[in-house]
């Protein structure tokens, strides 16, 4: 039994969907249909049971879980000591990461990776998706957490792999009792206030034009006030000017919570904002490689601000 069908089921069982967790380890649902099959004609028992929670594990389900982890954890261990011997960790890994991704998911998955692994040289750069895409085929950055759609001109290189890893969505915010904290916006509303929005190119952008774009409308229709490049340059305008702000979750939760921010998103109107991680995976050291495990694991990639 190879180490992949381990990190295989304890998706499924962390995830509870067989789609979920397919879509996380970059295979087709039948693909992990199939693997979740074998394991159990290995063992000779049933080893998930599906109810309306989900994909549950049966008493050898949670037997197979709980070595499972325990033998992932060995491997790691396995692998820092082999490190250790090689000095495989002195290799620099540069991850570069949009915005979202960069500023609000990632800091918090390196942290906790460099908790397993503390000789892990890793280092994040923060830019856009079209100079991270560049740099991903140039060779400047190792591997790029992307948000949003990825190029064609990227992903038809051969080698390149490009992964959907995690996401967001998008909301559109408003300060809590300004002119437009009235409940959530109609999309007919939506079209006559004061709107923030990222620059062109940005993934978040693209992604809410392609919203637009189904329900008939484009950015043309509305009252835009200005578009910038730089989150924290989108909230500082909020917040000095007023108005509403489209942007992704993650960026504004902590306002949110607060009570700071209040999300005006029409009813009905959803926005998903993916994650994809670009590497030339062949090319990896053994470390970014060890790291593209980690960030593909259930809800590793979340906002500092989900605790």
């Amino acid at each position: 039994m190879d180490k992949f069908l381990l990190e295989m089921f304890t998706v499924v069982v962390e995830t509870r969907r067989v789609t979920n967790a397919a879509k996380l380890l970059n295979l087709t649902q039948p693909a992990v249909s199939h693997q979740i099959r074998r394991l159990e004609a290995y063992f000779g028992v049933p080893l998930l049971t599906r109810n309306p929670q989900g994909a549950m594990p049966t008493p050898a389900g949670e037997i197979l879980y709980r070595h499972a982890k325990e033998i992932l954890s060995q491997y790691d261990r396995m692998e820092r000591e082999i490190d250790d011997l090689t000095h495989a960790d002195e290799l620099e890994t540069v991850i570069g990461a949009t915005p979202t991704a960069g500023n609000f998911a990632l800091p918090c998955s390196l942290w906790t990776f460099k908790d397993r692994f503390p000789k892990a040289n890793i280092r994040l750069e923060v830019s856009s998706c079209s100079e991270l895409s560049d740099r991903v085929l140039d060779g400047t950055v190792h591997m790029a957490v992307i948000e949003g759609p990825v190029s064609e001109r990227v992903t038809s290189v051969v080698g390149v792999k490009c992964r959907a890893i995690a996401g967001d969505y998008l909301v559109i915010v408003t300060p809590a009792k300004g002119p437009w904290d009235k409940g959530r916006l109609t999309l007919e509303a939506l079209t006559s206030v004061p709107l923030i929005l990222p620059g062109k190119g940005m993934g978040m952008r693209v992604v809410f034009e392609e919203t637009l774009q189904s329900y008939g409308l484009n950015v043309k229709d509305l009252h835009v006030k200005t578009q910038l490049g730089g989150l924290e340059g989108m909230k500082a305008a909020l917040e000095t000017h007023g108005g509403v702000l489209l942007c992704t979750r993650m960026a504004v939760q902590n306002e949110l919570r607060r009570g700071a921010l209040k999300d005006i998103t029409p009813e009905g109107l959803t926005m998903p904002l993916p994650f994809h991680l670009v590497c030339r995976e062949e090319q990896l050291q053994p470390i970014a490689r060890r790291f593209v495990r980690f960030i593909a694991a259930p809800e590793e990639l979340e906002s500092c601000w989900t605790t």
